[in-house]
Parts: structure tokens; C-alpha cells; sequence
């Protein structure tokens, strides 16, 4: 009688090299999805943050005529400026004053805002005619965007928004709003 020799029941070096290079790529899609959902998120947080200073603004529009000058007046109580100015205590003083130094990071964007346009009125908060808020990524992962008074939302054509102070559109000639 034969003796049957009895194969190996493991798995051989090539089987083994195909599997795990299958799990590579479905753990290297899954990173890459990862990091785009991540970089979704922090643009929909700063784009949330846009918007909801655009809000405050409005409402400042509403009571003084005219914008901030700076967004340190949206804040809350102990600034410099006169109680009336500060109707707003959802921004703390902290936060808007970071907006107008151009050092407020929210979710991987660097946040400005720059009141734009005269001074109108005898209000001591000093109110202009139009603003510009802008946000740059930290990391440039994500895009920037800069928003105005209408609440209109503009890509750059290049990596980055200026912010020098002539206005979304003139500072960004090249800007398209959201979604053309």
C-alpha cells in the first residue's frame, strides 16, 4: 500500500505577498477618502464661521447703518468702544479682535476681516460701507474663500485670497462666487 503524503495546509509565500497587497490598497483608498472628508469638514467649519459673522454683521447693519469697522466691535462686553457698539455677545472680544488682526484659526483657516469703505454717520463704533472676510488654509489642503457684505461666497483663481482692504472682488479680480 502507498503512503499518501499529506500537503500543508497553510497558505503559499505568493498567496500570502497577493493578500496583503490587496489590504494595502483598500487601506490606502480608505485613507485618501479620509483625508478628504477631513478637509470637507474643516471648509464647511470655516465656511460656517464666515457665515455666521456675516449674520452678526447684518444685524449691526440693521441697528448702526453700516458695517463694523472692526469686528472687535461685535463683541462682547470690556472693549474700549461705547456699551451701544457692542450688541452682539455671540462673538466674544477675544475671537473678533482675532478676525481683525488677521490671527483667528478656525479649523485649519487663518480668518480675517477688514471693514471697508468711509467711515459713515457720527457713531463712535465707526461704520463702513461694505466688508471683507476672508478665509486662507493653514495647511493649503483645502480651498480659501472670501465672503462680503452680501453674504456671497468667491474661490480664488490662484491658491490664496488677499485681504488688502480694497474688497473681496478687487482684491480677488479673478474670484468666481461659489458654485459657477
Amino acid at each position: 500500500m502507498k503512503t499518501q503524503r499529506r500537503k500543508n495546509a497553510g497558505f503559499s509565500l505568493i498567496e500570502l505577498l497577493i493578500s496583503m497587497a490587496v489590504v494595502l490598497i483598500l487601506v490606502g483608498g480608505i485613507a485618501v477618502a479620509g483625508a478628504r472628508s477631513l478637509a470637507a469638514g474643516r471648509e464647511t467649519s470655516a465656511v460656517q464661521s464666515a457665515q455666521s459673522f456675516v449674520t452678526h454683521a447684518t444685524v449691526y447693519q440693521k441697528n448702526w447703518g453700516g458695517y463694523p469697522a472692526l469686528a472687535a466691535n461685535l463683541g462682547g462686553a470690556g472693549l474700549a468702544a461705547p456699551a451701544a457698539c457692542t450688541n452682539d455677545n455671540d462673538i466674544t472680544t477675544a475671537q473678533a479682535a482675532s478676525y481683525d488682526a488677521g490671527t483667528a484659526v478656525n479649523s485649519g483657516y487663518t480668518l480675517s476681516y477688514k471693514g471697508l469703505g468711509p467711515f459713515t454717520g457720527t457713531s463712535a463704533c465707526g461704520v463702513v460701507t461694505t466688508f471683507d472676510f476672508t478665509a486662507n488654509p493653514v495647511d493649503a489642503k483645502t480651498k480659501s474663500f472670501c465672503s462680503d457684505e452680501n453674504g456671497t461666497y468667491y474661490l480664488p483663481a490662484g491658491t490664496a485670497m488677499a485681504n488688502t482692504g480694497a474688497g473681496c472682488l478687487i482684491d480677488n479680480a479673478a474670484a468666481l462666487p461659489v458654485g459657477q
